[in-house]
C-alpha cells in the first residue's frame, strides 16, 4: 500500500455558500472536445462516484447474423415501414462503418437511405463503449429482460450482446453489470427462471469473472428492476425468495450486492407502489434502492418538488437502514410511435435543462451514485447517446424527437457532453462529501457518502453526538447550540467561502465566527504534497464517542488499530504532517479487510476526543499560535 505523505483532515463545519441551481453547465465545459486520453480505466470495485447508464442492447436487424434474423425493437413485427416504426428518436449512424449499418426502406430528406444498427454487431457495441470512454462515462447496466429468455433465439441474441458488452468494457476500461427486468414475467416461473439464468451467466458465460464486471461492497453487482410496482403481479414472497437466493446463497459464486429498481414511492407504499405492508420489508432488505422516476417528473418545478417530497426523505431512510440510494436521471420522454395515442415529446428535454436540474438536485441531496436512463433507449425517447439533431437527419413523414425540437440548435453528442459534466461533478462531490465508514459483512465499504437533510434541532440533553455525515449539527461541543445552516465536512485544501464559512488553507483552518476553534498554523508546514485523494478514499478511520471523558484514549472495539500523527485543539481534530504512523502503514490493508463491524454504514464523529492507540500519541510541545484569534492552549501531538 502506498503511504500518504501528509494528510490534514479536520472535522469542520462548513456553511453553505448559497450556490443556486444553474440552467446548464458552462459553455466552456460543454464545448470541451471528447478525448480518450482523459479517460483512464474506471475502478470496478465500487459504485460510489459513478453515473451508470442503462444499456438496452436489444436492437436487431435482418442480415446481422443473429439468431433473430429480423428487425427487433426498431419496428413492430418483421416488416420495416413508416407505419410500423416504434422508436421516437433516430440514432446518429454517421460514424458507423458501412458494415455496421442496416438499410431500411425509409429515406431521409434528399433521398438518402435511412440506416440503423444492430447490437449483435461487436464493432457497434465497441463503438458505443468508446464513446463512453471519450466522454469519461464509467459504464452500463446491461438490461436483460427475463420473460422472453425461454426462447432459444432470444437467449442466443442476448448472450451475444452480453459478450459484446463484456469485450467492449474490457477494451475501453469501462465497467458493466447485469440488470434483470422482470416486467411481464409470469409469477409462477419467475424464481426458477431468474435463478437458472444467473447460473447460466456465472457458470457458462463466466460473466462475473471479467475484470470489468462492476463490484460493490466486495461482491458483484446485480440489479433486478420491477419489484413492487402496482401494474406488475410479482408478490413480496417472490421478491423475498430472489433476494435470499442472491444475497445468502450457500454457493458464494452466486452471491451479489443486490440493487432493486423500485417504485418512486417505495418508502410510503403509495401511488406507483403496491400497498401491501410486506413490501416495506422487501425494499429495506435490498443493498441498493433505485426509485424509478420516469413519468413521475415532468418539468423543472416537478423536479424540485419530487426531490423535496421524496428524495430528501428517501436518503434519510436509506442511511438509517444502512443501504445505498441510486437516483434515476433521465433527459426527457416520448413514446408516440410505440403508443400512437400518446403525444410526441411528452416530457420535453428543454435543451438539456430538464436533465441538468435533476443532476443538480441529486448532487445537492447528497447522492454518491446515479443511474442514467438510458444510454440507447430510442423507443421511449430517453436516449443519451448520439442521436439525430434535426429533421434533415430523420426519415420524412414520421414524427420524431430531434434535438432541435425545443427550438435550440444542438450537436448530436449534446447529452453525452452533459453526462460527462454530471459524472465529473458526481465524482468530485462524492470525494468532497465522503465520510469514514465501517465495514459490512461483505468487506470494506468505500468511504464515500453525501449530505443528508439536516435535523431542525438536536435535543437539549444531547452532548457529544454519534452522527451521520449529513448531521452536521452533531459536530459541536456541549457548550454550543445547534447550527442548522451548516451542511457538513469539506476536506479540500484552500476550499473557502466568504461568509459564515470555514475553509482549509495552507496553514490550517480558519473561521471568522466566535467560539469556533482554529487550528494553529504550521501543522502542515512539512507537507511535501497535497492530499492524495485516491489513497485517502481507501483508508478507514473510526472516530468514536465517549461522553464521560474528553481527554481519555482507549482502544476501539470494532476499529482497525491506526497510529496517527494528531493535532488536538479542543473541538477540532486534524491529522498532522506525517499522516499515518509508519509502524501501522503496512498492516492497515489487512486490518481493515479482516474487521467485521456488523454492517455499520455511517460515520461516527467524536467531539472532544479521538480513539487511537495510547503508544502512538504524546504531547511534545505547546506552540504559541501566530494569529491572535487562535486558542493559546493548543497542544500539538506528533509521532512518538
Amino acid at each position: 500500500m502506498r503511504s500518504i505523505p501528509s494528510i490534514i483532515v479536520s472535522a469542520i463545519l462548513v456553511a453553505s455558500c448559497g450556490a443556486s441551481l444553474s440552467q446548464l453547465p458552462s459553455a466552456r465545459a460543454l464545448k470541451r472536445a471528447p478525448s480518450v486520453a482523459r479517460a483512464p480505466a474506471v475502478d470496478p470495485s465500487t459504485l460510489y462516484g459513478k453515473l451508470i447508464f442503462g444499456y438496452q442492447g436489444w436492437f436487431a436487424c435482418p442480415g446481422d447474423g443473429s439468431p433473430l434474423g429480423a428487425w427487433d425493437h426498431w419496428f413492430r413485427g418483421a416488416q420495416a415501414s413508416a407505419a410500423a416504426l416504434r422508436v421516437d428518436m433516430w440514432p446518429d449512424v454517421s460514424e458507423l462503418d458501412p458494415a455496421e449499418r442496416c438499410p431500411t426502406p425509409l429515406t431521409l430528406p434528399g433521398g438518402r437511405p435511412a440506416e440503423l444498427y444492430s447490437a449483435y454487431n461487436t464493432t457497434t457495441v465497441e463503438r458505443h463503449f468508446r464513446w463512453m470512454r471519450e466522454y469519461e462515462l464509467p459504464g452500463v447496466f446491461l438490461q436483460r429482460f427475463t420473460a422472453p429468455l425461454h426462447d432459444d433465439a432470444v437467449l442466443g441474441f442476448r448472450d451475444a450482446v452480453a459478450r459484446n458488452v463484456r469485450g467492449a468494457a474490457e477494451a475501453n476500461g469501462r465497467v458493466f453489470a447485469i440488470m434483470y427486468d422482470i416486467s411481464g414475467h409470469p409469477p409462477r416461473s419467475l424464481i426458477e427462471d431468474v435463478e437458472r439464468d444467473w447460473r447460466h451467466l456465472v457458470d457458462e458465460l463466466r460473466i462475473t469473472e471479467s475484470p470489468r464486471y462492476l463490484r460493490h461492497r466486495g461482491r458483484p453487482v446485480l440489479a433486478i428492476w420491477g419489484f413492487g410496482f402496482r401494474d406488475r403481479a410479482i408478490t413480496p414472497s417472490h421478491a423475498e425468495a430472489l433476494i435470499e437466493f442472491f444475497k445468502n446463497n450457500p454457493d458464494p459464486r452466486y452471491r451479489v450486492t443486490l440493487l432493486g429498481g423500485v417504485p418512486a414511492r417505495w418508502r410510503t407504499l403509495t401511488q406507483d407502489s403496491q400497498s401491501d405492508a410486506d413490501w416495506a420489508r422487501v425494499y429495506r432488505s435490498l443493498d441498493i434502492v433505485s426509485p424509478w422516476t420516469i413519468g413521475r417528473i415532468r418539468d423543472l418545478p416537478g423536479v424540485d418538488q419530487f426531490y423535496e417530497d421524496e428524495v430528501k426523505h428517501d436518503l434519510i431512510e436509506t442511511r438509517t437502514q444502512g443501504i445505498d440510494y441510486m437516483p434515476v436521471l433521465f433527459p426527457g420522454f416520448s413514446w408516440h410511435n410505440m403508443n400512437r395515442d400518446a403525444p410526441i415529446n411528452a416530457i420535453p428535454r428543454r435543451g438539456g435543462r430538464f436533465y441538468w436540474r435533476q443532476v443538480e438536485r441529486a448532487l445537492a441531496a447528497g447522492s454518491t451514485m446515479m443511474y442514467g436512463a438510458m444510454f440507447d433507449e430510442v423507443d421511449e425517447g430517453t436516449a443519451m447517446f448520439k442521436v439525430a439533431a434535426s429533421k434533415d437527419e430523420v426519415p420524412a413523414d414520421v414524427s420524431f424527437v430531434t434535438l432541435n425540437l425545443d427550438g435550440e440548435t444542438l450537436p448530436t453528442d449534446w447529452y453525452l457532453r452533459l453526462a460527462r459534466e454530471a459524472q465529473r461533478r458526481l465524482r468530485s462531490a462524492a470525494a468532497r462529501h465522503f465520510n469514514w465508514t465501517g465495514t459490512s459483512p461483505a468487506g470494506p465499504i468505500a468511504p464515500l457518502a453525501g449530505l443528508a437533510q439536516l435535523p431542525q434541532r438536536l435535543p437539549a440533553h444531547v452532548g457529544p453526538h454519534v452522527t451521520d455525515l449529513g448531521d452536521a449539527c452533531g459536530h459541536r461541543s456541549q457548550r454550543e447550540g445547534s447550527r442548522t445552516h451548516l451542511p457538513a465536512l469539506h476536506l479540500f485544501p484552500r476550499a473557502r467561502c466568504r461568509y459564515r464559512c470555514t475553509g482549509l488553507r495552507a496553514h490550517g483552518v480558519r473561521r471568522r465566527e466566535r467560539r469556533t476553534v482554529a487550528v494553529p498554523s504550521g501543522v502542515d508546514e512539512n507537507a511535501p504534497t497535497p492530499i492524495d485523494l485516491a489513497e485517502l478514499l481507501r483508508q478507514m478511520v473510526r472516530i468514536a464517542l465517549d461522553q464521560h471523558s474528553t481527554d481519555a484514549m482507549r482502544e476501539a472495539r470494532d476499529s482497525p488499530h491506526i497510529g496517527l500523527a494528531v493535532q488536538r485543539n479542543d473541538d477540532v481534530k486534524s491529522l498532522g504532517a506525517g499522516g499515518l504512523h509508519p509502524a501501522c502503514q503496512s498492516e492497515l490493508g489487512q486490518e481493515i479487510a479482516q474487521r467485521q463491524c456488523g454492517g455499520a454504514q455511517h460515520v461516527q464523529v467524536l467531539v472532544g476526543r479521538i480513539e487511537i492507540e495510547d503508544a502512538d500519541v504524546r504531547p511534545i510541545q505547546i506552540r504559541r499560535p501566530r494569529r491572535p484569534y487562535v486558542r493559546r492552549d493548543a497542544v500539538l501531538v506528533d509521532d512518538p
